[in-house]
């Protein structure tokens, strides 16, 4: 049986298996050919909006996602959330230069709002929704509609300002706001627009969070420069394609008769899109047998609470499963030498500090360790980054006497975390007892654990997972004659494993 020797104040050992890997694409699209493109990832988003009995009205623009799923913003359709059924809501495809006959329709059955959207006096934040089509969006029998492109390779708060680049021209697109029946047609118009600097002091003003939002100037020379419409796209041309770094969800015409646009800047919102889209998919098919889901509320509870519930497969896996993305929120990758390989696994315990073991941190010095929170896929999802600035190794820690007491060390970050921040972070949990007795029977043996990370779980392998993956174990009673012989200190140690009830013994976790 394979030891796991980690610190008696977590109950969350940081264990995984290796698994497939999910990559991210997108269509392809010509540099020159932008207004084409265009029309190709834009839709109109369409209901009663103006109260005058036409469903029809293009109310706001959005985006295709993918073949299920539509960007929007979310000031455009909050009001339908809770009336969805009573609600004409369809949304408009590939419709530049072609006629009414050929529109792709679909109609909406779902709204996903951003759960900390507001339209506050500061303005609008997380102004950012989704739409689930009834009926999917086939790209492969009309060449005329098309996904959009996001950037997806970044790692640090530096790199998410980084897009939009000032250094790349930006191009938007809009709609003409009318209803379907009246004589001019709707169609895409595109313009260029330039990026302001977040100290202009109308930019500050406006903006409440610069890794959320940026700002934009248009130019009177734009004829209708703040005719907007909410949840149009913003692009850029990156790497040999058109990505959208953007949506719009305010406009506001300047004294000098310019427009001053506020975009919702799409890579501090990569991983709720990703959670979004990934998790009907999961739900219907990874979870389909799963005996035990642990319900919480992230927004009424202070730790141990993440922005998705937790569901362990009601069979026994040996080496472990999938969890669900974003279900174990304060789990972190700890990364050495400003690298971006894992190296170990730690949990949330302020927004200042990670705890994690002595023995991954050993060695390394300060600035040198970073983690990376708020991923699932630790080599596609999008973290948030920061420096350990300190580092705290107990101080009874001796990695050469091969004991592994004391095995704990934590981490000071600075900046600190953004709690529960876009990304859904949460805190642990950690349980104190009053007594030596109290302590050496905690968690009490036979008690069901869950180790959760992405490193290995079986015996002498090296590799890591991709994604997050969870297992069940139990708790090993401190007399069993294995545990005996691998645990140096009761008060310090414990030890757990996979039990088979068939054989009634402990294998492989």
């Amino acid at each position: 049986m394979h030891f796991l020797s980690q610190f008696s104040l977590l109950l969350l050992l940081f264990v995984t298996i290796l698994c497939n890997k999910t990559l991210y694409g997108c269509d392809k699209n010509s540099e020159k050919d932008l207004v084409r493109y265009n029309s190709f990832i834009a839709v109109s988003v369409r209901f009663d909006c103006q109260h005058k009995n036409e469903p029809n009205t293009h109310c706001c623009s959005g985006t295709i996602l993918t073949e299920s799923y539509i960007l929007t913003a979310a000031n455009c359709i909050d009001s339908l959330s809770s009336r969805l059924s009573s609600v004409n809501l369809t949304i408009a495809a590939g419709i530049y230069n072609r006629s009414k006959s050929n529109e792709v329709i679909r109609k909406v059955d779902q709204i996903v709002i951003h759960s900390k959207w507001i339209n506050g006096q500061h303005g609008r934040q997380h102004n950012i929704a989704l739409l689930h089509l009834s009926t999917p969006l086939d790209f492969t029998s009309d060449k005329y509609i098309a996904r959009i492109c996001r950037p997806i390779d970044f790692n640090s708060l530096k790199n998410v300002l980084e897009y939009p680049s000032s250094s790349i021209p930006l191009s938007g697109i809009t709609w003409e706001r009318k209803p379907i029946s009246a004589a001019t047609s709707i169609g895409v118009k595109q313009f260029e627009i330039s990026l302001m600097d977040y100290n202009d002091p109308i930019c500050y003003r406006l903006v409440s969070n610069i890794e959320q939002q940026f700002c934009t100037r248009l130019y009177h020379d734009n004829q209708d420069s703040c005719n907007h419409a909410s949840g149009e796209p913003i692009l850029q041309w990156i790497k040999n394609r058109w990505m959208q770094v953007g949506l719009l969800s305010s406009a506001i015409d300047t004294a000098d008769g310019n427009c001053l646009r506020i975009y919702t800047r799409l890579t501090y919102y990569h991983e709720w899109i990703e959670s979004i889209v990934n998790s009907k998919n999961l739900k219907s098919s990874n979870l389909a047998n799963t005996a035990m889901i642990y319900e919480c509320d992230s927004t009424t509870t202070e730790c141990g609470c993440s922005r998705e519930n937790v569901a362990l497969s009601s069979a026994k896996i040996f080496g472990g499963e999938e969890a669900v993305p974003f279900s174990w929120s304060m789990i972190v990758s700890v990364r050495l030498n400003n690298s971006e390989e894992h190296s170990c696994s730690g949990t949330i315990l302020t927004a200042f500090y990670i705890l994690t073991s002595a023995d991954c941190v050993d060695g390394a010095s300060d600035l040198e360790v970073t983690i990376a929170a708020g991923i699932h896929d630790r080599i596609t999802d999008f973290p948030m980054i920061r420096y350990a600035h300190e580092i705290y190794i107990h101080p009874h820690w001796n990695k050469s006497d091969g004991t592994y007491r004391n095995d704990i060390a934590i981490l000071r970050l600075f900046p600190p975390l953004s709690i529960p921040g876009g990304f859904g972070l949460a805190r642990t949990c950690i349980s104190y007892t009053n007594s030596k007795n109290e302590t050496i029977n905690y968690p009490s043996a036979g008690s069901n654990l869950v180790v959760v990370g992405w490193g290995s779980t079986q015996y002498n392998e090296s590799y890591f997972s991709d994604t997050l993956h969870q297992a069940g174990i139990n708790m090993i009673d401190n007399n069993n004659s294995i545990c005996q012989a691998l645990i140096h200190d009761v008060e310090k140690q414990f030890c757990a494993g996979a039990y088979e009830k068939g054989s009634g013994k402990y294998v492989d976790c």
